[in-house]
């Protein structure tokens, strides 16, 4: 009879573009990912793989539309939590705006701070711009779904690598 230890922990990553040398929070996310897979079943779910990690579980999201990118986040957003429904993961790690995770890393400013940093004039157009375009309202809606979730555990904002 075989005995075996305690699972380990299941953690899944979320970012659109997964790879070693894009920007600041690809980076950051590759970082995170290579660490986290030392100790942690770790799983990785994203549009584009540029670069693999040998013992990282991929989930591929075929990006069924480029224009208007919006759409996409939408599209991105719903097909992680389909993911993240059938694979019971005890924590969800995104460095992307979905509205399915635990834990954020906030690597650009909020929409809604573009709007709530300003006054007078200027906050009642850009209000106004936002009633208009479904981007912008995209955005927002995803934002609100992202920071008055009950589960989400931790939000980081990384300020450098």
């Amino acid at each position: 009879m075989k005995i075996e230890g305690p699972a380990k922990t299941k953690v899944a990553i979320v970012i659109r573009n997964f790879t070693s040398s894009g920007g600041g929070a690809e980076k950051y996310c590759f970082k995170t990912v290579e660490k986290l897979k030392e100790k942690y079943d770790t799983y990785v779910i994203t549009q584009n793989i540029y670069s693999e990690i040998n013992g990282v579980t991929f989930f591929h999201i075929r990006q069924k539309i480029k224009k208007p990118r919006f759409i996409n986040q939408l599209i991105f957003s719903n097909e992680v939590y389909k993911i993240i429904k059938k694979n019971n993961f005890d924590l969800v790690h995104s460095h992307d705006i979905v509205n399915h995770a635990n834990v954020y890393s906030v690597h650009v400013p909020c929409f809604k701070s573009f709007i709530s940093s300003s006054y007078g004039i200027d906050k009642i157009l850009k209000i106004f711009g936002v009633l208009i375009s479904p981007r912008k309202l995209a955005y927002l809606w995803l934002e609100s779904k992202v920071f008055k979730k009950k589960s989400l555990k931790k939000l980081i904002m990384p300020v450098s690598y």
